[in-house]
């Protein structure tokens, strides 16, 4: 019986996200509601131009429009820059949390696809940009 609990607590969830969603939608479509919400959801593996069809009740065209239009960037190029933005945020932090934490943290739900993206973004793998930004400290200290 626990999947079926599992499944139970997850339509739930699902539930609750959607009608969070619709709420923050009901704010308006101005490309300023479009960025916040990206900006507040970032991080959810879920959040796709997709999805935010469906919360804002916009054509694609209209949210690549408004979104392009608000940060110079495409859907998928805002949200990727936010995500790995983040990551090398948390890559930098004293707490040392695995790459695989960080990857899930930031919105990404393969480890394999976040290294790639991040390393298209940044030039260095996630370890590698971790290492060099840690011996950037240490010689700075001596």
């Amino acid at each position: 019986m626990p999947t079926s609990s599992c499944a139970a607590r997850k339509h739930a969830d699902r539930l609750r996200a959607f009608s969070a969603e619709r709420s923050i939608a009901a704010r308006g479509n101005s490309p300023e509601a479009i960025v916040s919400y990206i900006k507040e959801h970032f991080a959810d593996s879920g959040l796709s131009a997709e999805s935010l069809e469906a919360v804002f009740s916009m054509s694609r065209s209209a949210l690549f429009k408004a979104v392009k239009g608000a940060t110079g960037l495409g859907i998928s190029d805002y949200l990727g820059a936010l995500r790995i933005e983040c990551a090398r945020s948390l890559l930098l932090d004293p707490r040392r949390l695995a790459i695989k934490e960080i990857c899930g943290a930031v919105g990404y739900g393969d480890q394999h696809y976040f290294s790639k993206a991040f390393k298209r973004h940044t030039g260095l793998s996630p370890l590698a940009y971790r290492q060099a930004h840690e011996q950037k400290g240490t010689n700075r200290k001596h």
